[in-house]
């Protein structure tokens, strides 16, 4: 808090804790995406099929987000410092304990749920963190924060690449495992849960109105009940297994037309690059054209990419790196937006909660979506199938995220 005191007098503390999201942000996604890195390894150590070893990735991945509807409440009650400290300790013990491993089912308990189980503890209560902080300016602040998951994108799997192809998965896992934990609790150190505690108001001290108090908004129990959450809760199952689908299976995909792994992995770089255009380029700027229209709008863009990843001609790397970058651009003025779009439309009285309850959507369909991609795969020996049924989900998803209709604070600034 000393540091918290001195950094107040010179900057508006809100700030500095979009920094410290960023950077709890960017460690957990980059773990997460960097899984389909380790998809090949794991299928020669253990002598599994794609769909199997794909759960690995998937598990990790439905838990992130899942695991936020009891991280959200303890954020709401505790604040977020404490959860990131108990993420960083997740981190050290279940990548040691993975790199340890000697079954496949092991990799499920230790990356699965511990790694899993760190990226929830930290990401509902980051992001709902920098709503709170923010109002006017809550578009701009939520795409900066979520931008560290596009830098995480980028430098998970480039690192994670090369740490095993210098060393072995085993040491790749283990080096992962210490340097998230060290991140993380430093970083976790930055984020105050509400500007209050620290006398000042949301966007520099300046009153923004109702929707910016503490107390306004809906309950848990109110929001479940409005059709609202019941229209964004399909959109978010739709629109994570599409794009997790991508994520779990662009560096295969890429493996299979003859990249070699190192080469294969820029796939999942340009996904991390277009990731920061869509969030630091493109997302702000969703604050005066509409971020319900500029939400279904990314959406669809997930569904157009799907159906060029069958589309775009040869060479390998160029078709990879188009459909990277594409991926990631869309799906970062997504995910930039989900965590603005939940507080416009319930307020700020227990948002880490609902967020938390709306991202087990989410969850389930970053687990439903890779896990059948690799499924499809096994069976089909392509991905075509899988990526038609992708496109076709992404515009089920636009349509529900339209259904959900206006947000109150949207139209309150019109």
């Amino acid at each position: 808090m000393i540091a918290a005191g001195l950094l107040r007098d010179r900057i508006f503390y809100g700030w500095v804790v979009v920094a410290g999201a960023f950077v709890v942000m960017g460690v957990g996604y980059g773990l997460i995406y960097s899984l389909g890195t380790y998809l090949e390894p794991f299928s020669r150590e253990f002598g599994a099929d794609r769909g199997p070893v794909s759960f690995v990735f998937g598990l990790a991945a439905i838990l992130s987000l899942v695991g936020g509807i009891a991280a959200g409440p303890l954020a709401d009650r505790f604040g977020p410092r404490p959860l990131g400290l108990v993420a960083a300790v997740a981190y050290l013990v279940g990548l040691g304990l993975a790199s340890r491993a000697t079954a496949l089912w092991q990799l499920y308990l230790t990356i699965g749920l511990c790694a899993g189980g760190a990226v929830a503890a930290v990401y509902v209560p980051a992001v709902a963190t920098v709503q709170r902080w923010f109002f006017r300016r809550r578009g701009l602040a939520s795409a900066i924060a979520t931008s560290g998951m596009g830098a995480g994108t980028l430098l998970g799997p480039l690192s994670a690449s090369w740490l095993i192809a210098g060393h072995g998965w085993r040491t790749a896992l283990l080096v992962s495992g210490l340097g998230a934990a060290a991140l993380t609790a430093v970083a976790a150190t930055l984020l105050v849960g509400r500007p209050e505690r620290m006398g000042l108001a949301p966007d520099g001290g300046i009153a923004a109105g109702p929707a910016a108090s503490a107390t306004a908004g809906s309950t848990v129990r109110e929001a479940l009940r409005t059709p609202q959450f019941r229209w964004l809760y399909v959109a978010m199952i739709g629109t994570c297994a599409v794009a997790f689908f991508g994520y779990g299976h662009i560096v295969p995909y890429a493996e299979g037309r003859g990249l070699d792994p190192l080469t294969a992995s820029l796939g999942l770089v340009s996904v991390g690059v277009g990731s920061w255009l869509g969030r630091l380029g493109l997302a702000p700027a969703t604050d005066w054209l509409g971020h319900r229209r500029s939400f279904a709008l990314a959406v669809l863009g997930l569904g157009a990419v799907m159906l060029a990843w069958l589309a775009l001609p040869v060479p390998p790397l160029a078709s990879l790196l188009a459909v990277g970058f594409c991926l990631g651009t869309a799906f970062g003025v997504f995910v930039a937006l989900c965590p603005t779009m939940i507080a416009d439309h319930f307020g700020q009285r227990s948002l880490s909660a609902i967020i938390g309850a709306l991202y087990t959507g989410a969850g389930v369909g970053s687990l439903l979506g890779p896990w059948l991609g690799g499924l499809t795969f096994d069976w089909t020996g392509a991905y075509r199938v899988a990526n038609v049924a992708a496109a076709a989900a992404a515009v089920i998803a636009a349509a529900a995220i339209l259904r959900a209709g206006a947000p109150r604070s949207e139209v309150s600034r019109a």
